[in-house]
């Protein structure tokens, strides 16, 4: 469907997740949302995608929650309880399901990634940006504190002092800038996002994807738990990948003298 606020296409094991709002900069509303996590679960679900590209439609990647919906909560007189309870069920739903997909996620922006839009980006596992690129903490602008997991993932990005800066400021910085002080993996001019996208992507969906989203799951808890706790995990995802079909491929291949060929199983 051309309205479909969320666009998914699957080939050659890439499931490419695309906002379409363009007309409102892919703002977060309720629709959008939905179906984001419609889509998020059927690529979870589907074992021949081994990678996802989340991207926006248009000048933006996502402007962040939607102005007109936070209008009409005020108009229907939501109160803290609901709202609550409404937010945490998205968040869950969305850029939680996006941190811990078992699957890599790369994000590509390309225009404005500001408030929730921003914090959803981040919590892909690789992200890339246009030069030009627009990123923004610009919750206070509407009497509003961080969300989206931007707490947890701006501190772990650039450290608590930065992070506070970029909150407590509001001010908006390039993808440039993001790059620089670490908060995105890199950032090109905006002719060349697609192609680095795509060198990924084809380096992703033909790697080993039990031992990625293994690695992903123990360097996310990684950043919470104690060393002993992290020697543990790191243990127990490795004897679980012995006995794949990638492992055995991947010994194999080094002692042949030739490139793997991984099945993602």
């Amino acid at each position: 469907m051309t309205d479909d606020p969320v666009r998914l296409d699957v080939s050659d094991g890439a499931a490419r997740i695309e906002l379409n709002r363009p007309d409102k900069y892919n703002a977060l509303n309720d629709a959008l949302v939905a179906r984001l996590s419609e889509s998020l679960e059927t690529v979870e679900r589907d074992p021949d995608i081994r990678c996802v590209v989340l991207s926006g439609a248009g000048d933006a990647f996502c402007a962040g929650g939607d102005i007109d919906r936070m209008r009409r909560r005020r108009e229907r007189e939501v109160t803290p309880p609901q709202m609550r309870r409404e937010v945490i069920f998205q968040v869950r739903s969305t850029v939680e399901r996006l941190f811990s997909l078992e699957k890599p996620v790369i994000v590509k922006v390309d225009g404005f990634a500001m408030g929730a839009g921003a914090n959803l980006a981040l919590a892909g596992d690789l992200v890339f940006a246009a030069t030009d690129a627009t990123f923004g903490q610009s919750f206070s602008n509407v009497g509003m504190s961080v969300d989206f997991g931007g707490s947890f993932l701006l501190p772990q990005l650039v450290g608590l002092h930065k992070a506070k800066e970029l909150v407590f400021s509001a001010e908006p910085i390039s993808g440039a800038e993001a790059a620089e002080m670490g908060l995105v993996n890199d950032a090109v001019p905006a002719a060349e996002l697609d192609a680095l996208v795509d060198e990924w992507v084809a380096d992703l969906s033909t790697a080993p994807t039990d031992a990625l989203v293994l690695a992903k799951q123990n360097l996310n808890d990684g950043a919470v738990v104690d060393f002993s706790t992290a020697l543990r995990n790191e243990s127990t995802a490795q004897g679980l990948l012995r006995a794949t079909h990638d492992h055995r491929e991947g010994v194999d291949a080094f002692f042949e003298d030739r490139d793997p060929e991984f099945e993602g199983e």
